[in-house]
C-alpha cells in the first residue's frame, strides 16, 4: 500500500510539475494578452475622434448636395433663359429681314418714282 501510495504520489507530482508548467506558460500568455489589450486600448482610444470627424464629414457632404442641387437649379434657369434669348434672337432676325426687304422695296419704288423725272425735258438737270 505504501508502494502503491508513493507510485501515485509520484504520478501526482509528475501532474502537478506539468501543471506548474503550464500556469507559467499560461501566466506568460495572460501578460501577452494583457499587453494586446493594452495597445487595442491605446489603438480604439481615437475612435471617438474619428467618429466625430465623420460625422462632421457627413454634415459638410449633406451641404455640398444642397449647394449642388442649387447649381443644377441655376443651371436649368438659365438653360431656359438661353432658350428665350434664341428665340427672341430668331424673331428679331427675323424683323431685320423684313426690314431690309422693306427698304428693298422702298428703294424700288423710289427709282420708280424718279422714272419720270430722268426722262423728257428736264432729263439732264437731275443728278443720278
Amino acid at each position: 500500500m505504501i508502494f502503491q501510495m508513493a507510485t501515485n504520489m509520484t504520478a501526482m507530482n509528475t501532474h502537478l510539475d506539468d501543471m506548474y508548467s503550464n500556469f507559467g506558460t499560461m501566466s506568460q500568455d495572460m501578460s501577452e494578452i494583457a499587453r494586446t489589450v493594452k495597445t487595442m486600448d491605446k489603438n480604439i482610444s481615437g475612435m471617438p475622434v474619428i467618429a466625430q470627424s465623420m460625422i462632421q464629414i457627413d454634415g459638410d457632404v449633406n451641404a455640398m448636395n444642397g449647394s449642388v442641387y442649387e447649381i443644377s437649379q441655376s443651371i436649368a434657369a438659365i438653360d431656359r433663359d438661353m432658350v428665350r434669348i434664341n428665340s427672341s434672337m430668331q424673331e428679331m432676325t427675323g424683323s431685320i429681314s423684313n426690314i431690309s426687304h422693306s427698304v428693298n422695296s422702298m428703294s424700288y419704288d423710289v427709282n420708280e418714282m424718279s422714272l419720270p423725272m430722268n426722262s423728257g425735258p428736264m432729263s439732264g438737270f437731275w443728278p443720278r
